[in-house]
């Protein structure tokens, strides 16, 4: 097996349906609609329990690699030299749309698990941590 460095999902998606690649390693969002369709056949998830979205799809502790598990994170950025009243402005509006009634529902949702948005608390300012 060799390791073929792709820039994104998308790409390396393209590759996996036109049969470029044998396999790929993706989050579920990138390739959810693509195996829902039929374009591409899952063979396990990478995570301890099986998929609320795909359910039907064994794990990867199923398939006796209990260590292999991969988790997901997703970051907000900004540029490092904006203005404090520009992030203050940011951090406000962030904090409130993550806590929104409709992003409150959005991992159950998007058949997503994990922490969710309920373990995060609002930091108090631009800069500090969102996880407790």
């Amino acid at each position: 097996m060799a390791h073929v460095p792709y820039a994104g999902g998308a790409p390396a998606v393209t590759d996996l349906i036109a049969g470029t690649v044998q396999m790929s390693l993706q989050n579920l969002g990138t390739i959810s609609a693509h195996i829902q369709e039929g374009r591409v056949k899952p063979i396990l998830i990478t995570a301890d329990r099986r998929s609320l979205l795909l359910p039907q799809i064994p794990t990867t502790a199923e398939a006796r690699l209990r260590d292999f598990v991969v988790c997901s994170w997703q970051a907000l950025g900004r540029p490092a030299a904006a203005p404090l009243p520009l992030l203050q402005r940011i951090h406000r509006e962030d904090v409130a749309a993550l806590h929104s009634p409709e992003n409150e529902e959005a991992p159950g949702r998007d058949g997503l698990r994990g922490g969710g948005w309920g373990a995060m608390r609002p930091p108090a300012s631009p800069g500090q941590p969102m996880y407790s």
